[in-house]
Parts: structure tokens; C-alpha cells; sequence
């Protein structure tokens, strides 16, 4: 089995790179083609072109071929074991840890905190608004995969148990991880009051996102018994293709596939929305404590 998969994957290799070197010669006869003098500005733009046109006719066959692991979390569980057995509770158990650490964290927060932050500490926030959102691995690997993975029927060979609907579960559970991981740091973020802090508590809570991936780990190394390692191994041999053709409907002059990036502007927007909120509400406690 692994023989014909290295030789599946040595074929589509070389599809591949004699695309690439006829598109590359493509554009090169036309390029000669055209290099006339007196053509020097057309010889540009259809140059150019022929680039754009290469570019994506490369894009197109990559993403036919493209395949994607599993992601090593115990979200592959969810979607790859059966559902009574014991990797399925247990990846519920390391997901209930990671969210009621998070609503301990967020209870604690409070809004009327934010009233002595300096204006250097509220310039930080905005600034970090966008790096906190791309930083949420959970929740952008959850918008990536729903846009641009296909769920394919052969994975029940390596799983009977790997059903699209827990392929949703998972991204479902691990989307609303995400969420509170965001909805933390985010509030975080915007009741602290200094500038030095806002970067330290920044950087202090990431390492919350890892706790899913370090069970998974521990799994791996056989830590939770040969039956847990084993379901391990399995969900390695899954992969998914990439969403394309019919499978990539279209929605007016957009594509499933621009669900990613759709997604993201969204949760930007609301952040930004967010933190000028958080603007009025201490413009209206009274403005900004310039001693800190």
C-alpha cells in the first residue's frame, strides 16, 4: 500500500513538472515571437499576460491535485474514530478543558478596567487587532479547511467511521475554540493598560491554542496505551482533496473556495467594531489617563 502511494504520488510529481515546463515554453516562444523593435510595449503587455495566464492555468492543477493530512489535534479524532470509542471522549475531554479555561479567564475580564489606558497602549491595540485574528490557529485552519477541503467517500476505507457529518462536528468544535481563544485575547488585549502589557499578555495566552495539539502528542507517544497510539496512526492516513469544479459552486461572482477569506474580513470588521466601542466607552468614562 505505501509503494502505490509513492507511485501515485511520483505521477502526479511529474504531471506536474511538465506542465510547468510547457507553460514555461509556452511563454517563452511567445515572448520570442514578439521581441521585434518597434514592439517593446506590446511585446510588455502580452508578456505579462501570458504570465497571468500561466499563473493561474498552474494554480488550476495544482489545486486539482492538492491532498491535505488531517491537522495533528485531537479534532482529527472527532472526525476519524468511532464515536464511542475512547479517543472520541477523550478529544471531547481535552476540548472542554481548553473551553472552561478560557471562560474562567473571561469571567475574570472586566470592561471597566480599560479606563486608565495610556494612548500609546490603545494605538497597540489597533494595530494588534489584526494580528491577534491571524494568530488564532484553530479558527483559521477551521475557515481554511470549510472553504477550500472536499470531503471524499474514500476516507471510509481507512475509517468507517470518518462520515461527513463528524468532518463537520470537527470543524464545527474546533471553530467555536477558536472563537473563545479570540473572544479572550481580544478582551485581554483591551482592558490592559499598558503598552508593555498589551504585547506580554499578548504572547502569555498563545500557548493555550497548543493544548490540543500537545494531548494529541503525548497520544502519539503512547502515553494513553497502544489504542489511543493506534487511532493516531490512523487518522495519518487520511487526507482530503482540495475543493474544486462542481464542487466548487459558485455564489454569484463568488466561489465555497472565498469562504476563508470571507470569513476573515467578517471577524476583522467585528473586532474593529469592537475596539472603536471600546473607544466610545472610555471617551465617555472620561477620556484617557495620560499618567500611565
Amino acid at each position: 500500500m505505501s509503494s502505490s502511494s509513492d507511485d501515485s504520488s511520483d505521477s502526479v510529481k511529474k504531471a506536474y513538472k511538465n506542465e510547468v515546463e510547457n507553460d514555461i515554453e509556452e511563454i517563452t516562444t511567445t515572448v520570442t515571437a514578439l521581441a521585434t523593435p518597434g514592439s517593446t510595449g506590446g511585446l510588455a503587455a502580452t508578456s505579462n499576460h501570458s504570465v497571468a495566464l500561466s499563473a493561474r492555468s498552474l494554480m488550476k492543477s495544482k489545486k486539482e491535485t492538492d491532498t491535505y493530512d488531517l491537522a495533528e489535534d485531537v479534532y482529527a479524532f472527532i472526525f476519524v474514530a468511532p464515536v464511542l470509542s475512547l479517543p472520541f471522549f477523550f478529544s471531547f475531554y481535552v476540548i472542554a478543558i481548553k473551553i472552561i479555561i478560557y471562560s474562567i479567564l473571561f469571567t475574570d475580564i472586566h470592561i471597566d478596567d480599560v479606563t486608565g489606558a495610556s494612548q500609546t497602549a490603545t494605538a497597540a491595540k489597533f494595530f494588534l487587532i489584526p494580528v491577534a485574528l491571524s494568530m488564532q490557529g484553530d479558527l483559521m485552519h477551521s475557515f481554511f479547511c470549510m472553504a477550500n477541503l472536499n470531503y471524499c467517500p474514500q476516507v471510509l476505507k481507512v475509517s468507517k467511521s470518518a462520515t461527513k457529518t463528524k468532518l463537520l462536528l470537527s470543524f464545527l468544535l474546533r471553530t467555536i475554540d477558536g472563537m473563545f481563544s479570540l473572544a479572550v485575547n481580544f478582551a485581554l488585549m483591551l482592558t490592559t493598560q499598558s503598552t508593555l502589557s498589551v504585547f506580554t499578555n499578548f504572547a502569555a495566552l498563545y500557548f493555550l491554542q497548543d493544548i490540543d495539539d500537545v494531548f494529541y502528542g503525548l497520544v502519539e507517544l503512547g502515553f494513553f496505551g497502544d489504542l489511543m497510539e493506534h487511532w493516531s496512526t490512523v487518522c495519518k492516513s487520511v487526507t482530503l482533496p482540495r475543493r474544486t469544479g462542481a464542487d466548487n459552486r459558485k455564489c454569484g461572482f463568488l466561489r465555497i473556495s472565498h469562504l476563508d477569506s470571507i470569513m476573515f474580513a467578517l471577524f476583522l470588521v467585528i473586532l474593529l467594531i469592537g475596539y472603536f466601542g471600546y473607544l466610545g466607552y472610555i471617551y465617555y468614562l472620561g477620556g484617557f489617563d495620560s499618567t500611565v
